[in-house]
């Protein structure tokens, strides 16, 4: 049984966030010169819509911001639309132009928001920089979870709670092939999407065979790899549900993972020193 009040309050955060991405067009596009006007702000405008619907649906442990993502081995991403972090285990780190950064120790989930993606190319393109965060979070230093499902050794590599949750949220992206979306060559399985939602027409997530010995038991996930097991790309058409299924699928999943999410301990003397007995 549903609570009506919980499916009103985010049912409203969502059709915002559908109308920003209406609004912001209007507001920023110049109709004669064919162009964005301030698409810096174009950009920000849906972003903040995103910022307030997450931060409904996600545990309030953590935070959500804007920025980079770093590792002590001096890797660092380009900018991040959507950083979910926890910023217990998290300094406070920004430039003097206010560009914030943030330890892949302590990051939890990644995202980016566009509008039209017209050509799977430009789709790829940005899968591609999310696939590259996610493996960031491999190159940490002698990894130290504090909180981790069932106690055990930190294996980003087989575990997808050890991952970083991605995903990308558009309003119209190309139809998915049949093969599912590609990246480019050399992007492992497990550093793919977990998610993405067409506020349009539907979402991609996975499909896993619960059963090897019976393949017909299949259920949907948001994991690309579960342990050795590559999982199969679908596509679901969003139903016609007063709350939007690729929505509520995309929203539950990002509570769970950020429920299970590992954490890990992060220490500063990585990312001071190359000569750790310096400290």
């Amino acid at each position: 049984m549903s609570n009506r009040i919980f499916q009103a309050l985010l049912l409203d955060k969502i059709e915002s966030l559908i109308r920003s991405f209406e609004t912001s067009k209007e507001v920023f596009w110049d109709e004669t010169k064919k162009k964005l006007i301030h698409p810096g702000e174009y950009g920000e405008y849906r972003e903040k819509a995103a910022v307030e619907l997450l931060e409904s649906f996600i545990p309030q442990n953590l935070k959500i911001s804007e920025g980079f993502v770093i590792s002590s081995n001096g890797d660092i991403s380009t900018q991040c639309d959507i950083v979910i972090y926890d910023p217990y285990s998290c300094p406070k780190l920004a430039d003097s132009a206010h560009q914030k950064f943030f330890p892949v120790e302590s990051v939890i989930a990644v995202g980016e928001i566009k509008s039209d993606i017209n050509t799977l190319p430009k789709l790829q393109e940005a899968l591609d920089k999310l696939a590259k965060i996610k493996k960031m979070r491999e190159s940490v230093l002698d990894p130290r979870p504090y909180r981790r499902l069932n106690n055990k050794e930190f294996t980003p590599e087989y575990n997808e709670f050890d991952q970083i949750f991605s995903f990308l949220l558009c309003k119209k992206i190309p139809e998915m092939p049949r093969e599912g979306f590609s990246y480019s060559k050399g992007v492992e399985a497990r550093h793919q999407h977990n998610m993405i939602v067409d506020i349009e027409r539907g979402h991609a997530c996975y499909e896993h065979i619960y059963n090897e010995e019976i393949p017909e038991q299949q259920i949907d996930c948001y994991y690309p790899q579960a342990y050795t097991i590559k999982n199969k790309q679908i596509w679901r058409n969003r139903d016609s549900q007063k709350l939007p299924s690729n929505f509520g699928i995309f929203l539950t999943g990002l509570f769970n993972h950020c429920q299970t999410a590992t954490l890990l301990e992060l220490d500063p003397v990585h990312y001071c020193t190359d000569h750790y007995r310096d400290f």
